[in-house]
């Protein structure tokens, strides 16, 4: 059973307490409907989503640049490489000639220096082949006739005739920046017929 307030202070005491509590109440209710609003005017909401857009952007940006930048690494690397094998395939003739004159009284050990020489000659040139068609394009008409030439020397004559081929139609658009193997070129497909 409730009991009611005897006195007119008690009475007066509860009711300032009444109206305390309603402001307070009024007070929380519209604190609560101010975070009602649109989800994109709410700071509290916004302001992590935005965190974690700019995070993801930043990483898909980093990530992009980092495979731009390893691609680029890797066709200088292909180009080095390249240079490099094709400096050991110009090489070669000149050591093969020296060898000849060298043990020209030794017929058995000819045929095993230049046998060696001739196999490292055809792992070469196969490896620069595969280089040029890694490179896509990015390789001069003088490099793709010496190593056709190393082709031909070794004995790969269809492996020559298609890199011919194939470096006069990459190149044939931009002949005029390396002329001289762009003729070499054609005077290798004309001797190859």
């Amino acid at each position: 059973m409730a009991t009611t307030p005897s006195s007119p202070d008690e009475r007066s005491s509860l009711e300032r307490r009444v109206d305390l509590m309603k402001q307070e109440i009024d007070a929380l209710q519209i604190e609560v409907m101010k975070d009602r609003g649109p989800w994109y005017k709410r700071v509290s909401l916004l302001l992590p989503v935005v965190i974690s857009v700019a995070a993801f952007l930043l990483a898909l940006t980093t990530t992009i640049l980092g495979e731009s930048r390893l691609q680029r690494e890797q066709e200088h690397a292909n180009r080095v490489e390249l240079r490099q094998l094709i400096q050991r395939l110009v090489t070669i003739p000149s050591e093969n000639a020296e060898i000849n004159s060298k043990y020209s009284d030794n017929p058995s050990l000819l045929s095993q220096v230049g046998g060696a020489l001739n196999s490292e000659q055809i792992v070469l040139a196969s490896q620069a082949a595969d280089l040029i068609s890694e490179l896509d394009g990015d390789v001069t008409a003088s490099e793709y006739y010496a190593v056709a030439s190393a082709l031909g020397r070794a004995g790969l004559a269809r492996d020559e005739q298609a890199l011919v081929e194939q470096g006069i139609s990459e190149i044939a658009p931009h002949a005029e920046a390396d002329a001289q193997g762009y003729l070499d070129l054609l005077r290798a497909r004309a001797q190859q017929v």
